[in-house]
């Protein structure tokens, strides 16, 4: 519903428009003359007796959880699988129009690679250091010992 008063001192013709729960206009009162509020409040035609509504919110948990229960897992079961099916198209999209191309393209011209980097197999050590040194300008400043190191 709309419709209402701007100021004391608004003398002129109003319209009221009603409206269902969908928003769509059901009924129109245009010009209407010292119409100052509006108040509309629809009460059910069947209310139910206190007896009634306190059995039923007794023996509400029974009648329908399981109903209810059942419907909520299977709604949240085709959100999770909507969900995932979004994922899925997220990560198809990444791996065929990305990684792949460029993974090809990487094992294509691996030997440009291997020679372009400059730490060999034979230049790695076959042990792991027990020291620890610091450089600055190519020369040692300190070397330790590790302690406690695990591998």
């Amino acid at each position: 519903m709309y419709g209402r008063k701007s100021s004391n001192f608004d003398k002129g013709a109003k319209s009221v428009k009603f409206f269902n729960m969908f928003g769509e206009l059901l009924q129109v009162f245009t010009d209407v003359l010292n119409l100052e509020r509006v108040e509309f409040r629809p009460r059910p035609r069947d209310i139910l007796k206190k007896d009634k509504l306190k059995a039923l919110s007794k023996d509400y948990k029974k009648k329908y959880e399981g109903l209810f229960k059942e419907e909520e897992i299977n709604e949240k079961k085709q959100q999770a699988d909507i969900q995932k099916d979004q994922r899925k198209l997220v990560r198809d999209d990444f791996l065929n129009n990305f990684f792949i191309p460029a993974r090809q393209q990487y094992e294509k011209d691996m030997d440009k690679y291997r020679a372009l980097f400059p730490i060999r197999e034979s230049d790695m050590a076959k042990e792991q250091a027990d020291y620890f040194n610091i450089y600055a300008f190519k020369e040692t400043i300190s070397q330790r010992k590790i302690e406690g190191f695990v591998n």
